[in-house]
């Protein structure tokens, strides 16, 4: 399993990613990896992927850009997640944080267009 997972970790960093890969090439799932190892985090470890802290704090002038730039997706909370979750753009949560308010966030950032 390990070594498998090593020739295609470039898949294996992202569960998501590993998943999908994994159906099509008829591979272990996570589930597997999971049942084996007792977590994703611990089967990364093995394969030699280190859990990287990539989160960011942003200010709510980088988190506007960013939602006047992607305005068309900048309606609900789903939406604007499914959007992002493959941009590698901050999630709603990261609006409520700065806004205190999902809706607080299109209010202001929509009130300056």
């Amino acid at each position: 399993m390990i070594e498998q997972a090593k020739n295609f970790s470039i898949y294996f960093e992202r569960t998501s990613d590993w998943e999908k890969f994994a159906k099509e090439k008829l591979l272990p799932s996570t589930s597997a990896y999971i049942a084996h190892f007792g977590s994703m985090e611990k089967a990364k470890k093995e394969v030699g992927i280190e859990k990287i802290k990539t989160r960011k704090n942003y200010t709510k002038e980088e988190l506007t850009k960013i939602a006047l730039e992607n305005k068309k997706y900048f309606t609900t909370e789903k939406q604007w997640d499914s959007h992002v979750k493959n941009h590698n753009l901050p999630r709603h949560k990261a609006y409520i944080n700065a806004f205190r308010s999902w809706k607080k966030a299109k209010s202001e950032i929509l009130g300056k267009t």
